[in-house]
């Protein structure tokens, strides 16, 4: 342990040896015995290259969005979609967590892992995925659009609440608050989307379709509150979500005996639009939020998706759809203009000087007598 290399927690000789109450005091500087190395905090990426992979994976998200539609249009059963999408997915996830330039490598173990691998899995894979070809069976893309639009409202909210937003996250730093800046960036994200949406069509479809996307959603934001709890609890961002995605294929396969389709078989189209769902929307995407996720937060990650509601206008005419109007330029300034004022609220945030990064050395001083006679028993 580095406490031990530090000269401080086990002196030659006798020695003396930490635990429980102990170690604490350890490192804290107590006991008279000189100064202790702290951990360092883990180091941070630049704002630039968060903002990079989530525009990224904001890109892909838009195209999947596109393509499934359009397969699901030739009478792609949905489960049987999803189902083969985790299936491939899930051990090329596993193989990529255990390469070391992508973070430790970790299995689960206990019950508490379990249970937070089966949440992930229930809210990530069947919640989020599947459930999305689904209710675009019942509604438009457009209103699809705009109930995601629901992400970036609901998630700092609950984030806020579950403490997610401030204080120490998982990697020693201090996670920043709700600031004016980051509330009104979000805002006008939700807004430019919103307009752009609202002025090429109202909301179209079934009862059964508005009904699935507030699941969607509710899961895809539990989903981000799940993974930022899970990296603070010491789990590297790759193997969760291999694992979480490994889970969650395993529900999914209970769900698709359930619905029992009359074929698993998929057609050329589809499979081509399963290599692109694999490799960018799973691998790519969730990697990339679980990262961003664990150096911002899940406000963060969210903030990005109305991006994606401007993206799939632009990516339209891949797919012989009308070209962008007016319009849609327009409120891409007002989404661009609205995630550049949130993420200068997040590089204020990274400036606080209250971060939660202990200090390199803390001396004796800080100690009471009763804790320097606890460690010394």
């Amino acid at each position: 342990h580095p406490w031990h290399e530090a000269g401080g927690a086990r002196r030659g000789g006798g020695g003396c040896e930490l635990h429980g109450r102990g170690l604490a005091l350890a490192k804290r500087g107590c006991g008279g015995m000189g100064k202790l190395t702290s951990h360092e905090a883990a180091p941070k990426a630049p704002l630039w290259q968060v903002a990079v992979v989530l525009l990224l994976v904001q890109t892909f998200f838009a195209g999947n969005g596109l393509l499934v539609k359009l397969t699901m249009n030739v009478g792609t059963d949905p489960v049987v979609f999803a189902f083969w999408r985790d299936v491939l997915a899930s051990p090329v996830l596993l193989m990529l967590a255990r390469t070391p330039q992508l973070g430790p490598w970790r299995r689960p173990s206990g019950q508490g892992d379990f249970v937070q691998l089966a949440l992930l899995g229930l809210t990530g894979v069947v919640g989020a995925q599947m459930l999305t070809p689904l209710a675009l069976q019942y509604v438009e893309p457009t209103t699809f659009s705009v109930f995601q639009l629901m992400l970036p409202v609901v998630t700092p909210f609950l984030s806020a609440g579950l403490s997610l937003e401030s204080g120490q996250g998982g990697d020693g730093r201090r996670m920043p608050r709700l600031s004016p800046d980051r509330i009104l960036g979000l805002g006008l994200c939700v807004f430019g989307a919103g307009a752009d949406l609202l002025s090429k069509a109202g909301m179209q479809g079934q009862r059964i379709g508005f009904a699935l996307l507030t699941v969607q959603v509710l899961a895809s934001a539990s989903f981000h509150l799940l993974v930022k709890r899970s990296l603070q609890s010491g789990w590297p961002p790759t193997a969760l979500i291999a694992w979480s995605y490994t889970v969650g294929t395993l529900e999914l396969g209970l769900v698709l005996i359930l619905v029992r389709p009359p074929t698993l078989v998929v057609n050329r189209s589809a499979a081509a639009v399963l290599v692109y769902a694999v490799v960018l929307t799973s691998v790519f995407n969730y990697i990339g939020m679980a990262w961003a996720n664990r150096q911002l937060g899940p406000t963060a990650v969210t903030a990005f998706f109305p991006l994606q509601v401007v993206l799939s206008t632009f990516l339209q005419p891949a797919v012989g759809l009308p070209k962008p109007s007016t319009m849609d330029w327009a409120s891409a300034v007002v989404v661009c203009l609205g995630l550049g004022i949130f993420m200068n609220g997040e590089g204020h945030g990274e400036k606080d000087p209250k971060d939660g990064v202990l200090p390199k050395t803390i001396g004796a001083e800080d100690c009471t007598e009763d804790e320097r006679l606890h460690l010394k028993s």
